[in-house]
C-alpha cells in the first residue's frame, strides 16, 4: 500500500459504469477481473499497473477514505533511468486526478500510500485544496 499513489473519488456510479468514463478519459483499455465475491479493473503495462475497485478502507481523522468509494490505485515498475520511480508515479496518478477534475464531476482525494493527502477536489467548491 505505501508502494501506491491513489486517487479517490466520490461518485454513486456503478464500477462498471465508472471504468466506462475513466477509460475513455484517460485513453486506456482496463480488463475486468473477479476473485470471490471481489470485482475489480486493471490495467497493466512495463511501465506501471493501476487497478481500480471499490474500497473498504476506513477513514480516520486525516484521511475520509469512507467518503471516496472508488480507489484508484497507481504503481510505477519500471522507469527509464534518472526519473525518480515515486516522482514519475505521481505525475502519472496526478494526471488521472486533472481529468477526472476538469469533468467537475467527482469529488477527488489525492494521496501517497495511505497515509499523505497531496490534494482534493470538490466540485462544488471554487478551488482545489493542496496539502
Amino acid at each position: 500500500m505505501a508502494d501506491s499513489t491513489y486517487v479517490f473519488v466520490n461518485t454513486s456510479q456503478q464500477l462498471e459504469a465508472f471504468i466506462e468514463d475513466l477509460a475513455r478519459l484517460i485513453e486506456l483499455s482496463f480488463e475486468r477481473k473477479e476473485k470471490a465475491r471481489d470485482i475489480w479493473y486493471d490495467f497493466d503495462s512495463e511501465q506501471m499497473s493501476i487497478w481500480v475497485y471499490k474500497h473498504e478502507y476506513e477513514s480516520d481523522e486525516d484521511l475520509p477514505l469512507a467518503e471516496y468509494p472508488i480507489a484508484i490505485d497507481i504503481r510505477a515498475k519500471f522507469v527509464q533511468a534518472g526519473i525518480g520511480k515515486r516522482v514519475w508515479q505521481d505525475e502519472q496518478a496526478r494526471n488521472i486526478f486533472n481529468k477526472l477534475k476538469a469533468t467537475k464531476k467527482y469529488p477527488l482525494l489525492l494521496c501517497w500510500g495511505l497515509q499523505t493527502i497531496m490534494e482534493t477536489f470538490d466540485p462544488t467548491q471554487t478551488e482545489t485544496k493542496r496539502e
